[in-house]
């Protein structure tokens, strides 16, 4: 019986003992809790802002960056076109160059030829 009492009392001293270890457990439980808490609220705002950064991004994408490409290339287009017809243009005057100067020395030659016979 003795033994059973001493037990029980060093089965006590360790409870009060133990109990303020318990407490400050319960204490530091709680707190890294609330850190917990506020560490998701955190990344839930963080996620969000990103999310609506992204889509801002996105919409500007669409909306800006893609039309203001596209009129360029459409502008690209006409300048190309533009090109192509002063291209042939100019390879028409050169034809016609060809062509004045083969005229030129034809009459060249009949001058030649009349100034000969008279």
């Amino acid at each position: 019986m003795e033994e059973k009492k001493f037990l029980h009392a060093i089965s006590e001293l360790m409870d009060d003992k133990l109990k303020p270890i318990e407490e400050r457990m319960d204490r530091l439980e709680e707190k890294i809790t609330k850190v917990e808490e506020r560490l998701e609220e955190r990344i839930t705002g963080v996620e969000t802002q990103l999310k609506n950064e992204i889509n801002g991004i996105k919409m500007r994408l669409e909306n800006v960056t893609d039309k203001n490409i596209q009129t360029i290339a459409e502008g690209h287009l006409d300048l190309n076109r533009k090109l192509d017809e002063a291209l042939k243009v100019e390879q028409e005057k050169e034809m016609l160059v060809i062509r004045m100067r083969a005229l030129e020395e034809d009459v060249q030659k009949i001058k030649e030829k009349l100034g000969e016979s008279a």
